[in-house]
């Protein structure tokens, strides 16, 4: 049953245990006293400030596999999300391109990923700031190993049954890396 839990804070007196199965809202919403201006619960906190980021992709993710982001309150009682490990290439559509001339572009190679680990504090009106206290934009990343909850056709199958469209991401492919077409920096 430990293993179901993603976090264990000490939050405003009682401990406030998030998990995948909402025993740590539960738990905050019953032993924890309530400060006026506070959230509901920590889940409820992590959903606004999710809806306030410029990331369709994490949305995605976070739609698909709720415990893809976990919300702790730290000691200087800031709200942090993190969400670690996560393959962004699975909730993009991307596209590889030759910068030409002329243009040239196709699909991105079975070989390329994308998992970054994506961080941020979360005010406690639900408003996300990056790590340094910044707002441009709201969050810290950083290149991870990937850590997917699923993989890649049936999170695309899920995505295609909820009416989820893929944010396009053209990648310009200076080095001729994916293209095998090297452009001189010249």
């Amino acid at each position: 049953m430990v293993g179901l839990w993603k976090w264990a804070v000490i939050a405003l007196g009682g401990i406030a245990v998030i998990g995948a199965d909402g025993f740590g809202d539960r738990l905050f919403r019953s032993k924890a006293p309530r400060t006026p201006g506070l959230p509901d619960s920590p889940s409820e906190l992590l959903q606004k400030s999710l809806a306030k980021q410029p990331l369709p992709e994490l949305k995605i993710a976070y739609a698909l596999h709720p415990d893809v982001c976990a919300i702790e309150l730290r000691e200087e009682q800031k709200w942090t999300v993190e969400c670690k490990g996560v393959p962004l290439h699975f909730y993009r559509q991307i596209t590889f391109c030759d910068p030409g001339p002329p243009e040239a572009c196709g699909p991105a190679p079975s070989t390329y990923s994308d998992c970054r680990t994506i961080s941020w504090y979360v005010a406690a009106s639900g408003e996300p700031e990056d790590l340094f206290g910044g707002h441009n934009p709201p969050y810290s990343s950083i290149e991870d190993d990937c850590l997917p909850k699923g993989t890649l056709a049936p999170d695309r199958a899920e995505m295609n049954r909820r009416g989820m469209a893929l944010p396009p991401v053209k990648i310009f492919d200076f080095s001729g890396h994916y293209t095998g077409k090297p452009k001189s920096t010249k």
